[in-house]
């Protein structure tokens, strides 16, 4: 949740964060949604620009670790006072077509 007082999530505010901080992490891919978030407080309902990360790894120490770095960096370069983080197990497929 933004404390709206931050930069702007997303766009080229975001581009540092992915070059520097994602990619180094998880060089063999991962993809960026961008979102609108939604949350209440007290009475009111409040909407951000919101980016979703998904990385499909297995669940290690080194991949928790990384995940919590990248969650940690975003929430301190956009003055975040939460970043979700949600873990399911997946089965995973690739479908080569042959075509490069």
């Amino acid at each position: 949740q933004n404390l709206r007082h931050g930069p702007r999530q997303g766009g080229p505010e975001l581009l540092p964060v992915r070059d520097q901080e994602i990619v180094g992490r998880f060089p063999d891919g991962f993809t960026l949604y961008h979102a609108n978030g939604y949350w209440r407080s007290v009475a009111e309902t409040y909407m951000e620009p919101s980016e979703i990360l998904v990385v499909v790894q297995p669940d290690t120490e080194d991949t928790r670790r990384k995940l919590d770095a990248i969650a940690r960096i975003y929430a301190e370069r956009f003055h975040q006072e939460a970043v979700l983080e949600m873990k399911s197990p997946v089965t995973v497929d690739f479908h080569n077509t042959g075509k490069r």
